[in-house]
């Protein structure tokens, strides 16, 4: 029996390559062999389900359905073109209505909890739950890391994203506080970086003197190719060669988060194009 590893990709500050992140790290765990689950809880935007399956149409069941008690996550869960590789998506109405997930879990009792009660029968069906956050501090994120184990926090090498790391920590330094709950640091990773930067070697070590061992030796280079992936539902594997810099740096980035897991790792051919055969993403998910 699997005991999936839920964790949280966060930070309080937009543009850092959570999203991306969230994407890479499971495509690169999925061509490991492993089972992947990506919930996509930034419901302000849907990136995650848009670079995955695509925009649901009104009909389309995702998160906001499992959160209102219409269904199981297990009933909105739909496949992706590549094999293991699985995600909860968000949609962009709930009843012909656009809701904000803040708001639909405010009114609900225990609103902090409910995520973590639906993964509690999908942890022993996946190797990793990876969940992708919006920016701001709300009840969905409350939700997202009381359900997590571990939390990964992207960051640019800049000051204010070292000061969106700060304002996460001091976060879930509350919330283990506050609600006695333990989630572990498993790392933080520099995103976007331009090796020419001075202020990239700057940053990593402010960050490896104030969070020592959990800055990943990988850090994501700057690459444009990444803007053109959403559009077609692909990743940096399914366009690149192993040699490209994006390519390269997920993959390391993935054997890293399996390292410090104490999970074996071992990379298949990750540009080999694992694609479901016959399958088809429908509208009503996995049932």
């Amino acid at each position: 029996m699997k005991n999936g590893k839920v964790i949280s990709v966060i930070n309080q500050k937009g543009g850092v390559l959570k999203t991306t992140t969230v994407l890479h790290l499971g495509s690169a765990l999925a061509r490991m062999g492993k089972k992947v689950l990506l919930i996509d809880l930034d419901v302000s935007q849907a990136n995650l389900t848009i670079s995955t399956i695509g925009q649901l149409d009104e009909e389309g069941r995702g998160v906001l359905h499992a959160f209102f008690k219409d269904c199981t996550l297990n009933q909105v869960t739909y496949p992706t073109s590549q094999e293991n590789l699985f995600i909860v998506p968000s949609e962009i109405k709930y009843k012909g209505r656009t809701i904000p997930l803040d708001v639909a879990l405010a009114s609900q009792p225990g609103s902090d909890q409910i995520l973590k009660k639906l993964l509690k029968p999908m942890t022993s069906e996946y190797d990793f739950i990876i969940i992708d956050n919006g920016p701001t501090l709300g009840i969905a994120t409350l939700n997202s890391l009381i359900a997590s184990e571990y939390f990964l926090i992207p960051t640019l090498a800049d000051y204010l994203s070292l000061v969106g790391v700060q304002k996460t920590m001091e976060t879930i330094e509350q919330i283990r506080e506050n609600l006695d709950h333990e989630i572990e640091n498993l790392g933080l990773v520099l995103t976007m970086i331009d090796g020419r930067e001075s202020i990239a070697k700057d940053s990593e070590t402010i960050l490896n003197n104030a969070f020592e061992g959990k800055v990943f030796n990988t850090c994501i280079q700057r690459n444009s190719k990444f803007k053109e992936l959403a559009q077609n539902q692909t990743t940096i594997f399914d366009v690149t060669k192993n040699s490209d810099k994006g390519n390269k740096n997920y993959r390391e980035l993935a054997e890293e988060v399996m390292n410090r897991l104490g999970m074996k790792s071992e990379i298949k051919n990750i540009n080999k194009t694992n694609k479901m055969k016959n399958t088809e993403v429908s509208a009503g998910g996995m049932q």
